[in-house]
């Protein structure tokens, strides 16, 4: 067992309760020698890449500020933020990887209220990383002063408000639509820039979504992309579903990359941080249905599970669910995303088959997994319509009434039999080779009964005259493939081809050109045989008529 695992399983259960505490989960107190209620603080720490740690302590009634400390090498407690009364989150940037850190909280202006601790060991896995988003348009543009201001852009789309004293002097911000490159994006991102300047307190941002995200919406999360190309989520200062907005505070540093600074402090990194800031901030779907589409065979399976993109602590009391859909600043990592349970007290969860729940024989079933995250979809015996169809998980929050739908769309596919048929013919003065070749698709009876379209033809082998057919191709009628897999090997029997009328146009030397009319009899084909291998090949020779044929067909999904 490694340094990092033992210290991960010693923190585990103080990490339990402090999210449980942290997102409304309770908690108690001894009694006579418990502080005033509501005074206690509690913190929670977690490692959430290899150089961040994401830190989140419960509010005090009356506190002024927190002031977080974090111990260094020499075992003293060293500030690294000043936060305001408001402020219950924070991100500690630049770490070390693999590093056990120790952190403390305390309430500015509460004595009675005890600081509180907690530790954390940064990770070795990676943030999610995607190309950085580029600009689209502007959207707004104003100047603020230290009175504080906002910006809005004009169809209500973003709107950023500037507390008075973030700057000391008039300041160029500017609002500019993104691409969107976030994991899950979900709509156009926003720009925030500001001139010359990095604002001395946190800006709020308001963005708007739209009303096709209304089933989605306590999965709607924001991100901001940092420099190396990662996200980190921000936690929703508010949410408001019935005007579509999501309310959000961006942070000096949180522009940076938090790669360790060369102090390995927090603090270093800001005071880095060089004049003028740029926050890349993008909806997001942390919610999801994996995988987000899949190709299944007919009467195949396919098994769905939901996650929650960003990692949750490693216990589903996320906050995500229960008021505070991120309640805490961590790097978003698709690898560690959580399972989503069929089964969690105070939730409603179903699953949906074109919004049917547990689905139908037309368009296939869905069950959900005994003891285990996620569901199993079972295709119907035909390609429905339409298709691809929708599977999807719902989960609706009991007290609140919210729900959020996660959606993947599995296309049905049929199997078919592809195939060719040669066949050559006697010669003489001219001589004639056939063809035929189709695709037989599943008969509407279903089981193992499939039609054919394709063409059948007749070519004319130049010897001492020359020539050829008028028409040389005629579609192939649907005739009929039928496989018995009763049988061992399994058997086919095959229908194929028609007989048909041509003109044969000939020229002889000697005896000059002529057209007569032909019947082809010999693509009319009645054929039987043994299904090869693994049940997915069908070949054969044969004389018939005086021509001798081979075939070949293969058996695709």
């Amino acid at each position: 067992m490694n340094h990092t695992t033992r210290l991960v399983r010693a923190f585990s259960a103080s990490l339990l309760a402090a999210v449980l505490a942290a997102c409304g989960g309770g908690g108690s107190t001894d009694g006579s020698d418990a502080p005033p209620a509501g005074t206690a603080l509690t913190l929670t720490a977690h490692g959430s890449s290899a150089h961040t740690v994401s830190l989140r302590w419960n509010a005090v009634p009356g506190a002024q500020g927190y002031t977080l400390e974090r111990r260094n090498a020499s075992g003293h407690w060293e500030p690294i933020a000043e936060l305001p009364a408001e402020r219950r989150y924070h991100l500690d940037q630049g770490l070390a990887a693999q590093t056990a850190y120790a952190y403390r909280v305390a309430a500015r202006g509460v004595p009675q209220a005890a600081p509180a601790q907690q530790s954390a060991t940064t990770t070795d896995a990676p943030p999610l990383v995607t190309v950085p988003a580029t600009v689209v348009a502007p959207l707004a543009q104003a100047s603020v002063g230290a009175a504080g201001g906002s910006v809005a852009a004009p169809a209500g789309e973003a709107t950023l408000e500037v507390p008075a004293g973030a700057f000391s002097a008039d300041t160029t911000v500017q609002l500019e639509s993104l691409s969107n490159t976030a994991p899950g994006a979900l709509e156009d991102g926003v720009l925030v820039s500001t001139a010359a300047a990095t604002p001395a307190k946190p800006l709020r941002l308001t963005l708007a979504y739209g009303e096709a995200l209304d089933g989605s919406a306590d999965g709607v999360g924001v991100a901001v992309q940092r420099p190396d190309g990662s996200w980190v989520s921000l936690p929703l200062v508010k949410k408001d579903r019935s005007t579509r907005r999501l309310t959000v505070e961006l942070w000096p540093g949180l522009d940076s990359t938090g790669a360790p600074a060369p102090q390995g402090t927090a603090r270093a990194l800001a005071a880095a941080s060089q004049a003028g800031t740029q926050f890349r901030v993008a909806k997001y779907l942390n919610l999801m249905l994996l995988p987000r589409g899949a190709s299944v065979p007919v009467k195949g399976t396919q098994v769905l599970t939901p996650y929650a993109r960003t990692e949750m602590l490693g216990v589903e009391q996320s906050c995500l669910d229960d008021g505070e859909e991120l309640c805490i600043p961590m790097p978003v990592r698709e690898l560690r995303a959580l399972p989503l349970l069929n089964d969690k007290p105070g939730y409603t969860r179903q699953w949906l088959v074109e919004g049917v729940e547990g689905g139908n024989a037309s368009f296939g079933t869905v069950a959900p997994r005994a003891g285990e995250a996620g569901a199993v979809y079972t295709a119907p015996e035909r390609a429905p319509s339409p298709n691809p169809v929708a599977v999807s998980f719902r989960s609706r929050h009991q007290a609140s009434g919210r729900t959020v739908e996660l959606r993947s769309m599995i296309t049905v596919r049929e199997p078919v039999w592809t195939g060719i048929f040669r066949g050559v013919g006697p010669a003489v003065d001219i001589g004639f080779n056939f063809s035929i070749e189709g695709v037989w698709t599943m008969a509407p009876d279903a089981g193992d009964t499939f039609h054919a379209t394709g063409t059948q033809s007749v070519h004319v082998v130049n010897v001492t005259c020359t020539g050829f057919a008028t028409p040389g191709t005629v579609a192939l009628p649907p005739g009929q493939l039928k496989i018995d897999r009763s049988t061992s090997p399994p058997r086919y029997t095959l229908e194929v081809g028609s007989v048909w009328e041509t003109a044969i146009t000939g020229t002889c030397p000697g005896h000059g050109s002529a057209t007569v009319p032909m019947t082809v009899r010999s693509t009319f084909l009645q054929l039987e045989g043994t299904v090869n291998g693994d049940g997915k090949r069908i070949e054969g020779q044969a004389l018939i008529d005086g021509v001798q044929w081979d075939w070949a067909l293969s058996y695709e999904l």
